[in-house]
């Protein structure tokens, strides 16, 4: 069985978090962060291969989280942006903070596993590449 690969969600709809970590499913090593602060804390501690990062967040937004991961972490992470607004600018503004990836809101467990399989192209075997597949 291949390492789980350790997956940082940040958050703050509870809703979402259940969603996301449900459609990544037992192959991932998850932790949470509900706000900007705990993800910056929380990528220093455990430096996650991906982190997905909601935009909108509490006491600090996903670009400043973003900003501050890719200084105090470095690059070796995946940053998933999310957001509802889907926008050119909104996916510009996510770059430019570091962020390699965007999710539009809703997301469902194609578009995550389409995602992973662009970030993981020889990951096959995950129950949500599979289910792309099929």
């Amino acid at each position: 069985m291949p390492q789980r690969r350790r997956v940082l969600i940040v958050e703050d709809i509870k809703f979402n978090q259940a969603l996301l970590a449900d459609i990544l499913g037992a192959e991932y090593e998850l932790a949470l962060a509900a706000d900007g602060e705990e993800a910056v804390l929380k990528a220093k501690e455990l430096h996650p291969e991906i982190v997905f990062m909601d935009l909108t967040l509490p006491k600090m937004d996903g670009f400043e989280a973003a900003r501050q991961i890719r200084r105090q972490v470095g690059p070796r992470s995946k940053i998933i942006a999310m957001s509802a607004n889907a926008d050119e600018v909104r996916k510009t503004d996510a770059r430019v903070a570091g962020m390699d990836f965007f999710l539009a809101k809703p997301f469902n467990a194609k578009s995550v596993a389409q995602l992973l399989a662009q970030i993981f192209p020889s990951r096959t075997d995950t129950p949500a590449v599979k289910a792309v597949r099929q």
